[in-house]
């Protein structure tokens, strides 16, 4: 007989992280810029949850209200 899957439903923030990375640390007051930049989804509701019990094998869906800012994935 095969194991159940378990299907969870993660209720949380969802939003897009803008990361830039460098070599060095800006000192107080300094502007700098960076070597590379990425857009990638974040969230708490993604990184505590839905990440955690895909990696344990469940099914996982996003419960989340999407913005209306630069980053909503449609133009509705």
């Amino acid at each position: 007989m095969m194991a159940k899957q378990s299907l969870i439903a993660v209720v949380g923030s969802a939003n897009v992280d803008l990361t830039t990375f460098n070599d060095v640390f800006p000192q107080p007051g300094e502007t700098i810029f960076g070597r590379k930049f990425d857009l990638g989804f974040g969230g708490q509701g993604r990184q505590s949850g839905g990440l955690r019990a895909h990696l344990c094998g469940a099914s996982v869906g996003m419960v989340a209200k999407v913005g209306s800012d630069l980053f909503r994935p449609c133009n509705d």
